[in-house]
């Protein structure tokens, strides 16, 4: 096990990174922590030797014959995924994150789709920190079996058509979430649930998102929201997002008063009006508009207001 002295610089770090809203890196330094032994968090009962020696043999070969990818150890700031059979002999230490992505084929017709059967098998990887899912066809009764995933932190569940969500709300520890919305699926009250969340990607919205905005606007520990294509920020919109309520006249408290970065880069229109209502948000030090413009007494306003947000843009 690795000195105390080190392990305790580890986690210093992934605070401080925590803190400046840099989640994955804060998780990924956690993680690192953990493979040295460390007790990260208060679910760590045992050293990453104990946790490694519980992953069966058979079990790596599993996922290496589903040709899933898989991290042992994080490197700068990223999960360093790779194939089963791109180690030597099988993962040195605990697997910390699992996906199905192959940059070369990730939609291809080819590819390996995960089920609700491989999510049972991620279960049985007691450090498992990480799930990185797209065009999987898993469903909310495959998920539930992720309850049984202690350690489970991070989730992206992108482009999986037979999701729904609400089983996702019972993983109660769930720091980051990246999920499609399916338009026709019922309301999104399950968020709510996730009172540990820190950072949400919401992606694929084509109707209204007044009620999910404001359902948003209930997560007390939220620091990062990314909106992806097919999402509208109006007016209405930002007031509901950092009030919980659209009505001009009704005092509300402020909402996401722990936000520090708002991404709205993929959003399919911005209304400047509604950038206004931002300033409502007391941490936001990050807003990422992509190419979407923005008046120049809207941003000297934003700028007046809070001299410490970062606005970052693309010229079109």
């Amino acid at each position: 096990m690795a000195p105390a002295n080190d392990v305790a610089a580890l986690l210093e770090r992934a605070e401080l990174e925590a803190r400046s809203g840099n989640l994955t890196q804060a998780h990924v330094l956690r993680s690192e922590a953990v493979f040295l032994g460390a007790t990260s968090e208060p679910a760590w009962a045992s050293n990453a030797a104990a946790i490694t020696d519980a992953q069966s043999a058979s079990l790596i070969d599993t996922l290496g014959q589903k040709n899933l990818r898989v991290a042992s150890v994080a490197k700068n700031g990223e999960w360093a995924y790779r194939s089963v059979k791109q180690y030597k002999e099988r993962p040195q230490g605990p697997i910390l994150a699992v996906t199905n992505l192959h940059p070369q084929r990730a939609f291809a017709d080819t590819a390996p789709k995960v089920s609700d059967d491989d999510l049972s098998l991620f279960t049985h990887l007691p450090a498992l920190m990480a799930i990185s899912l797209k065009h999987a066809e898993v469903t909310d009764l495959g998920m539930a079996a992720l309850t049984s995933a202690p350690m489970l932190r991070h989730l992206s569940v992108a482009s999986c058509h037979r999701l729904n969500g609400p089983a996702i709300a019972q993983l109660k520890e769930l720091r980051h979430l990246a999920f499609e919305l399916n338009p026709a699926q019922a309301p999104l009250e399950w968020l709510k649930q996730l009172h540990h969340l820190e950072r949400l990607t919401l992606e694929g919205f084509s109707r209204s998102a007044d009620d999910l905005f404001h359902t948003v606007s209930m997560l007390p520990n939220l620091r990062a929201l990314a909106l992806g294509s097919g999402f509208k920020l109006g007016e209405a919109q930002a007031r509901k997002l950092t009030t919980g309520s659209s009505l001009v006249a009704v005092e509300t408290s402020k909402k996401l008063t722990h936000l520090t970065t708002l991404d709205v880069s993929k959003a399919s229109l911005l209304e400047d009006a509604a950038l206004l209502h931002l300033l409502a948000l007391p941490a936001l030090n990050r807003l990422v508009l992509g190419h979407h413009p923005i008046a120049t007494s809207t941003r000297e306003r934003l700028a007046t207001a809070m001299p410490r947000l970062l606005i970052e843009t693309k010229p079109l």
